[in-house]
């Protein structure tokens, strides 16, 4: 470049060669880029969860995208080429000449180079983090007790109203295949349920208790609801812990009843028995319908395996029927022949009634919300993967370099009795010290970012100390691996040859 200057090209025209140089990098990476991202989208699109309703993964490239990739192309390539391109035109011509391209000492006075090399180490040690507690949270999960009883249990999905019914004649359907359900042999109870627990429906509704003042943000007092049948307690094992559960005389002509969970309790009556308190509903509040509490249950999990103890009530669905239902079954013993029986009576009330969902309440979890943490565990791992390789080539580049800026100076400590092993703990030393601040700076930023994410944790601490020592260990041998390299090939530095330049 000092030749190209004393030659007379202009400080633009040096800043501008290296800008080409860069752009048509960050431009044919961008391509690469954009292939790896259809292959990714083609992966993630290709899951599937234990549902017959599809769910449409909406990954299409479009133009929108291919701008995006290229703006941040020529953003990077502007970046990438424009400060040391600088930095190479504002050199003194005279004393790079009389240097004669040698930068022995370069290497001590590159702060945003070492600066670069410890945000990628950061970065990459954030991610590793993430990766390492959402990869425990989904072994945990997995098997994490949600509140409720799975084994022998088997749901289907039906909505009377594809098939036109009015209100009378879709209760008489339900009742009429309750019925039959719960008389089949290996049934030992049945009922409905509006939602799934865990499952891609769910309700929840701002809590109004008696007297309490109307508040127009009542966000803070808003509690799970699910519409649900009187045996749908005993099918899914959850015990009545005060009070009881629904009737069948709590029907429409009846006060409207509610059972609700411990944590409800909790939150709207702390230290006061919630039996025969009412409350009414923020989007009823016209109506002026109010519901009051016959029952206590236990807190089940209602929309991520995760999550932590949620307000939740329940009401009757015989006080409040829907064209939609979806039927729970324990059974004791055959499943695939009760699933079968089911059909059968289905078919025998109306054959052209759509069911769907049909599986037991394991499949409904185990490839259901579970794969949603997977797949985000996945998705942050492979992140976290690219991240390291980035900042090992990084570290590779940076010390390969430097290595190759200082090889007259390696030569002269040969030359004056400098072992192979003396340079190799040198460079090692020095690549050492840029990975350790990395990993410094990464630790306190996955504090910060960990803690966000800690309601979506479960069985594992935001701030893990065996997931944070055992991240910055990895990435600390992967540093060492990448600068081992460089220092080899530094040891094997000719003293003749290299003092022969000097």
């Amino acid at each position: 470049m000092a030749i190209r200057s004393a030659l007379g090209a202009t400080r633009w025209r040096i800043a501008r060669q290296m800008l080409t140089e860069t752009l048509l990098i960050a431009l044919a990476g961008a391509g690469v880029g954009l292939l790896l991202a259809r292959w990714a989208v083609d992966t993630v699109s290709s899951v599937r969860f234990e549902t017959d309703l599809p769910i449409v993964w909406n990954f299409a490239m479009d133009y929108r995208i291919f701008l995006f990739t290229a703006a941040l192309a020529v953003a990077s390539g502007v970046i990438a080429g424009l400060i040391p391109g600088l930095r190479v035109a504002r050199a003194d011509v005279a004393d790079a000449l009389k240097a004669g391209g040698r930068t022995s000492q370069s290497h001590a006075r590159q702060p945003l180079r070492d600066a670069l090399v410890a945000v990628q180490m950061a970065v990459s040690l954030v991610l590793l983090v993430v990766a390492g507690l959402f990869f425990q949270t989904a072994r945990n999960a997995a098997s994490a007790p949600m509140g409720f009883e799975m084994k022998d249990r088997l749901v289907m999905a039906m909505d009377t109203d594809l098939r036109r019914y009015d209100t009378q004649r879709s209760k008489e359907f339900y009742r009429q295949l309750l019925e039959k359900v719960q008389r089949l042999p290996g049934v030992v109870a049945a009922d409905y349920g509006r939602y799934l627990p865990i499952g891609f429906g769910n309700d929840s509704r701002g809590i109004v208790t008696e007297g309490q003042l109307v508040q127009k943000d009542t966000s803070r007092n808003e509690a799970f609801l699910n519409a649900v049948g009187p045996d749908y307690f005993r099918v899914l094992g959850l015990p009545i812990l005060q009070g009881r559960a629904f009737t069948v005389n709590d029907t429409e002509d009846s006060p409207c009843v509610a059972v609700i969970n411990e944590k409800m309790a909790e939150k709207f009556w702390p230290g006061q028995s919630p039996l025969g308190r009412r409350f009414q509903l923020d989007d009823e509040l016209e109506k002026k319908q109010l519901y009051e509490v016959v029952g206590v249950t236990r807190v089940v999990k209602f929309v991520l395996p995760t999550e932590r103890p949620s307000p939740g009530f329940y009401i009757a669905a015989l006080q409040h029927p829907r064209s939609d239902q979806r039927l729970h079954v324990h059974v004791n013993g055959d499943l695939p022949g009760v699933i079968s029986a089911v059909r059968g009576e289905i078919q025998s009330l109306d054959p052209d009634m759509p069911v769907w969902d049909v599986r037991t309440m394991e499949a409904h979890m185990l490839r259901g919300k579970m794969r949603l943490l997977d797949l985000g565990t996945g998705i942050v791992s492979a992140f976290g993967s690219i991240g390291l390789v980035l900042a090992a080539v990084g570290l590779y580049g940076v010390m390969s370099f430097v290595v190759g800026q200082r090889t007259q100076e390696f030569g002269v400590r040969m030359a004056l009795g400098a072992t192979q092993h003396n340079l190799l703990a040198m460079i090692l030393r020095q690549a050492m010290r840029k990975a350790l601040l990395g990993v410094a700076l990464g630790c306190v930023a996955a504090y910060g970012v960990t803690r966000l994410m800690a309601n979506f944790l479960l069985g594992v601490s935001p701030t893990d100390v065996l997931t944070f020592s055992l991240a910055a260990a990895f990435l600390l041998a992967i540093a060492a691996g990448s600068a081992l390299s460089p220092a080899w090939r530094a040891t094997r530095v000719d003293p003749i040859t290299a003092l022969r330049f000097e």
